[in-house]
């Protein structure tokens, strides 16, 4: 639900402050381009990370699986993207939305590498810190896209502000808990759980 309420928010912020300034976006096609790119990212991270939720006691080797099946997820969803990025320069006839395309689907990748121990604290039930990260992390993308927005006055400020969000979250899942996960495709128990739900 934080995720869902963060892009609401940094919408609202990219759309209405402008108007405020008696201002219109310059490019509107590539802001509401750049909002479904992001949608896109976050379906494809689900499934990977949440089973870890229902396991009722996940070894190192289900962290790590888990984390690795979640950065070759959304590695396949940046790479379907990029090839369908001529498309969507065509559909919306900008030929600008490429490099926004380029930009906000490698960053959002970038987040996939994120510490999944954050994942963890919601099945120890530490709410709080749960609560903070996900807050801190809001703020890491809505700060740099308000304050882009009123000095580039376009669409790049969306663009940027999410890839600076991107990058601050991912070092703040790694500041805000201890867990160091690793590349692992290992059997360990409960492997078979992390293929059937991230596999839908």
């Amino acid at each position: 639900i934080f995720g869902w309420v963060g892009l609401f928010v940094m919408g609202f912020a990219y759309q209405a402050f402008p108007r405020f300034k008696h201002a219109s976006l310059a490019r509107p096609r590539l802001a509401w381009a750049s909002l479904g790119l992001m949608l896109t990212g976050l379906v494809g991270t689900l499934g990977a990370g949440e089973m870890l939720i229902r396991i009722q006691e996940p070894t190192r080797a289900d962290c790590d699986t888990a984390w690795t099946i979640g950065i070759l997820q959304q590695a396949a969803v940046t790479l379907v993207i990029l090839a369908a990025s001529p498309l969507a320069v065509s559909y919306f006839s900008e030929p600008r939305l490429y490099p926004v395309i380029a930009i906000i689907s490698i960053t959002t990748a970038i987040t996939a590498a994120g510490n999944i121990g954050m994942t963890l604290t919601r099945k120890e039930l530490d709410f709080a810190k749960a609560f903070r990260f996900q807050f801190y992390g809001k703020l890491a993308t809505f700060v740099p896209t308000v304050t882009l927005a009123f000095v580039l006055r376009n669409y790049w400020a969306l663009v940027l502000g999410t890839a600076i969000g991107n990058f601050i979250k991912v070092a703040l899942s790694y500041r805000m808990h201890p867990y160091r996960p690793r590349l692992s495709a290992a059997q360990g128990p409960g492997h078979p759980a992390v293929f059937r739900v991230s596999g839908g």
